[in-house]
């Protein structure tokens, strides 16, 4: 029997076990590759080692099958962002292996399982090993594709072990996720050609494999299982929700090269009678980021805001001017890419208007605003700036957000929410 003919054989067994899993696992490419020590996904494949395979029973390779099926289940390969390769698997291997145990499934007694973990997600779990830090090395792909370099993932595909010198395959690079466990790794996702995904084609992968885990969910009968261990993803997916770190993502990476445009008409044009262009600019290698620090602000969502703008800020390499404020400026500083941003917060009230006067006023000049805050406040005392302006707000009711919509209708608005 070839290692291809055991594997297949252990994927029918995964079918006929756990419906769930095995009608996942159909979806995923079996690729013989012998760059790998065990196997690793990317969410298209599961890339196998043919020794690994030999070496282990059915029912052992059904399991670790099963763990590389559920990191595509959480979409691991889609979230890691600028994260350290090696941490990152860690971290997922924490959230999902007391997921494997209640499933059912065996494994190995020193895998990364603490009960601490559990019911965290990856991104939690790796800000509690590792302090949410970012790599020193940059993701990016060299690519002359104009917007489409705006990116969430690294494209750094390439083996994994527990030696640097045998386990990387001739194009791996040197930051690839080092298989601690000896039971497989989540790579990047990347798109057809191979190369990093940009925003918009990271937005179409998520929605693919949120319909086809709840397909399968609804096919197995998981979706209707009370007891099921996936009943909290299962409740998650089917939520209409934004993605808020996508959008912000693309507002910073995904701008236009024109410096004018009629889509959207200019705040005077009303007023004068006349149809004026708004200013639409491309975004560059500065920006200015207006941070209510008030007490009001929600705790969860003002760490998490940080954590995706400093990994978007080193991922692109990104400076920002950080205005810190509550009823006045509390506190100015530029954070370089890879540096942390503060997260002293104030009492006080709230005026925004305060922060952006202080732009105006020291003539801070910025390719974007980002203003994070609980708009409860009043936004029709500010003046428009030169730069397009998004608003990462955590509303606290809908008065607020109908607030913002009649007095600052020239902001584009994104509802912070929690993970």
């Amino acid at each position: 029997m070839t290692a291809l003919d055991k594997i297949t054989k252990a994927r029918v067994q995964l079918i006929i076990d756990n419906p769930f899993f095995g009608n996942i696992a159909t979806r995923l490419e079996l690729i013989e590759d012998d760059s790998f020590p065990t196997m690793a996904t990317d969410g298209k494949s599961i890339r196998f080692n043919s020794d690994f395979v030999d070496r282990l029973p059915v029912a052992h390779l059904k399991g670790v099958m099963a763990h590389e099926v559920c990191h595509v289940i959480y979409q691991h390969h889609l979230r890691r962002k600028h994260r350290d390769h090696t941490e990152w698997n860690q971290a997922c291997d924490f959230a999902i292996n007391s997921i494997l145990l209640d499933a059912g499934f065996s494994l190995p007694e020193d895998g990364c399982i603490d009960v601490s973990h559990k019911g965290k997600s990856a991104e939690d779990i790796h800000r509690d090993l590792f302090g949410g830090k970012i790599s020193d090395t940059s993701s990016q792909t060299e690519s002359s594709q104009g917007s489409d370099q705006g990116s969430t993932q690294g494209n750094d595909q390439g083996s994994a072990g527990k030696s640097a010198e045998n386990s990387r395959s001739a194009n791996a690079p040197d930051d690839n996720p080092v298989d601690m466990q000896g039971h497989g790794v989540v790579l990047d996702g990347t798109s057809d050609d191979g190369q990093t995904l940009t925003p918009s084609q990271l937005e179409e992968e998520e929605a693919k494999w949120t319909d086809i885990v709840l397909t399968a969910a609804m096919i197995s009968g998981e979706a209707g299982n009370a007891d099921s261990p996936f009943k909290q993803l299962i409740k998650q997916l089917r939520k209409p929700q934004i993605d808020w770190p996508t959008q912000l993502r693309r507002f910073l990476l995904d701008g236009q090269p024109t410096n004018r445009t009629y889509q959207r008409l200019g705040r005077r044009s009303s007023a004068l009678g006349v149809a004026l262009p708004s200013r639409q600019r491309d975004i560059g290698g500065e920006i200015a980021v207006l941070i209510d620090a008030s007490s009001s602000v929600d705790d969860q969502l003002f760490a998490q805001f940080c954590d995706e703008l400093q990994l978007i800020m080193a991922e692109h390499d990104i400076t920002a001017n950080v205005i810190k404020y509550t009823h006045n400026v509390r506190d100015v500083s530029v954070v370089e890419p890879g540096d942390a941003i503060d997260r002293t917060r104030y009492y006080g009230g709230t005026n925004t208007a305060k922060a952006f006067n202080h732009l105006t006023e020291n003539d801070i000049s910025c390719d974007a605003i980002i203003v994070f805050s609980d708009a409860e406040d009043y936004w029709d005392r500010i003046d428009e700036p030169d730069a397009p302006t998004l608003l990462c707000a955590c509303f606290s009711n809908d008065y607020w957000r109908g607030r913002i919509e009649k007095d600052a209708g020239w902001v584009q608005t994104l509802e912070v929410t929690r993970d």
